[in-house]
């Protein structure tokens, strides 16, 4: 009801309803048609007849908006049915301005789900990668320094950037099964021609294709600058971050990869720190492609594994003597070529990697304790 209208004695309600349909029938003008006749003998019984028609109508109509509520669900998350009359007008309100957006710029798209922060097992006090087991995010950037570039117009540097895909899969997949047999459980994201926001391009103007790690500092603040990292884990619920960056060598190259992370992080308080896990990948090195073996055992840096082919802070000169006089296949002693990796994943790299609680070759050797 909208307002009241008097004539002489009589008063009679005008009314807008809105049928189901949502078409509106605007019943002043039958008011008017009534006042002009208000002389007519007739008044009173016309008025009567249009009464009735009125209260039919308004019974049709808030039948029809009834059924049409009942059908709408309630609020998501909430469990609070929204009022009729808001709901009324939010929809009338959306309807139209549905009707504006499609007509300027084509249809209405939903608006993106606010992303939740994911809580992972992991606490992160052992940098960006901590045990070997969970969601694994792998983060490829491909990378030009003083002597290396990619050629974006190469079709033989676009397909070597792809056969690093391949690489991490077979690198992966070895690492799950290896970890399985100690009842860790592992999911690898790697892909990055499947998953958004995985791969970037970087470029630095000192060299960084050289053995000291010296350009760990660089590598780490392109990383803190360019990439959200917290982002990346809430999108994938990823427990662990490790970044592989990747170098356009050539055969001539003598560098081997290597990697830095919270195991390198030794010494104390005044030895160096580092809290980002990354690898060099240099793509080329003595004659070789680099295999997926290699992607692997850089992989295992990440999460605690320590190189066995020479002695340093946890491994002691006579342990890589052993290794040597027994012929071992460790993959943490030795890389295998060829596509399959065919090394083994030793009781002393699930001790490192915090998937087994001891070593009988760390208690053995007096190896130096797991970070974990």
């Amino acid at each position: 009801m909208e307002g009241i209208k008097s004539f002489g004695s009589l008063e009679i309600y005008y009314l807008k309803c809105t049928m189901w349909d949502k078409k509106e029938i605007d019943l002043r003008s039958i008011v008017d048609n009534m006042k002009n006749r208000s002389n007519s003998g007739s008044l009173r019984a016309f008025s009567g007849i249009m009464i009735f028609c009125l209260m039919m109508a308004m019974v049709r109509g808030c039948s029809s908006s009834r059924k049409e509520n009942a059908s709408k669900p309630e609020t998501a998350g909430t469990g609070t049915e929204v009022p009729e009359s808001q709901e009324t007008e939010s929809a009338a309100t959306e309807s139209e301005s549905l009707t504006e957006t499609e007509t300027a710029a084509g249809p209405a798209t939903e608006p993106a789900a606010e992303q939740l922060h994911y809580e992972s097992y992991y606490d992160g006090s052992l940098g960006f990668c901590g045990d070997l087991r969970g969601t694994i995010l792998v983060v490829s950037i491909f990378a030009d320094d003083a002597g290396t570039q990619w050629d974006p117009e190469s079709d033989e540097d676009r397909q070597m950037q792809l056969d690093t895909v391949e690489n991490l899969r077979v690198a992966a997949e070895y690492l799950h099964e290896q970890a399985l047999n100690y009842g860790s459980d592992t999911e690898f994201i790697y892909d990055w021609t499947q998953n958004e926001g995985i791969c970037y391009e970087a470029s630095f103007d000192e060299t960084l294709v050289r053995t000291d790690g010296g350009g760990y500092a660089a590598e780490r603040n392109w990383i803190a600058d360019n990439v959200d990292t917290q982002a990346l884990k809430d999108r994938y619920e990823a427990d662990h971050v490790v970044y592989y960056i990747f170098f356009n060598t050539g055969f001539d190259n003598s560098v081997n990869p290597w990697s830095i992370g919270h195991t390198s992080s030794y010494g104390g308080e005044n030895g160096p720190f580092y809290d980002i896990e990354l690898t060099n990948l240099y793509v080329r090195f003595k004659d070789f492609v680099t295999m997926p073996s290699v992607y692997a055992h850089e992989m295992m840096h990440a999460f605690g594994a320590h190189d066995l082919y020479y002695a340093n802070y946890y491994i002691t000169q006579e342990y890589v003597d052993h290794l040597a006089g027994s012929g071992s296949n460790d993959i943490m002693y030795t890389v295998t070529s060829g596509h399959e990796i065919t090394n083994e994943f030793t009781e002393l790299d699930a001790y490192y990697t915090g998937i087994a609680d001891s070593s009988d070759d760390a208690v053995c050797w007096g190896l130096g304790e797991t970070e974990h």
